[in-house]
């Protein structure tokens, strides 16, 4: 494969590749890194791509995700447990969803909607 048809496969599959990054991912930021990592690996490998490289770019994104959580998972453990990332509380906040409620209460007023 010619380096001009590089182009044209990112024009053309940018938005399909960035799905599948973040279905991997779940974070829209890291899946467009990925996306982005991938697609230079695989400039580097154009010349030796046969039939169609999407098969091979999503090889490429899974391999390195892959590479990716291995490498976070290895260093947390490495710190210890729960350093890695703050725990979660699930205690509410009176005053958050009290400015939540009347958020919506104004938002149906203005939209002339239902109580």
């Amino acid at each position: 494969m010619d380096r001009g048809s590089f182009d044209d496969f990112v024009a053309t599959r940018s938005t399909r590749l960035l799905r599948t990054a973040y279905l991997l991912t779940h974070d829209r930021a890291l899946a467009e890194d990925l996306v982005q990592t991938s697609l230079a690996k695989a400039w580097f490998a154009w010349g030796r791509i046969d039939g169609q490289p999407d098969a091979y770019v999503r090889r490429v994104m899974v391999n390195t995700y892959s590479s990716w959580w291995r490498r976070r998972w290895a260093l947390a453990s490495e710190r210890g447990p729960g350093v890695d990332r703050p725990e979660r509380t699930t205690e509410r906040t009176p005053g958050v969803e009290t400015g939540l409620r009347s958020g919506r209460s104004a938002q149906r007023r203005d939209s002339g909607g239902g109580p």
